[in-house]
């Protein structure tokens, strides 16, 4: 387990459905991208997950698209400006 975000931003530019463990860093993520979190002490869960990622390839589909085009708001540029943007006012 990753104790940052850099893997499931790195799965959602490549375009892959992300299934992830519910720590503080993906639930801040999970505030744009479409993310399938689960407790990481909880195997069932887990294993519920993978099914349905599995079986519902519409919703896998649907999750790689958002996913991709929303990751860019976490690229260097949109940070960047960010930070701008509040140091120096609108």
């Amino acid at each position: 387990m990753s104790p940052n975000s850099l893997p499931v931003l790195e799965a959602a530019a490549a375009g892959t459905p992300i299934i992830a463990s519910r720590i503080p860093p993906n639930e801040e993520l999970a505030r744009v991208l479409h993310l399938n979190l689960f407790d990481p002490l909880n195997q069932e869960e887990l294993e519920r997950l993978l099914v349905q990622m599995w079986e519902d390839e519409a919703a896998s589909v649907a999750q790689a698209i958002h996913n991709r085009k929303h990751v860019t708001s976490y690229s260097w540029i949109a940070l960047l400006s960010s930070t701008y943007s509040f140091l120096n006012g609108p």
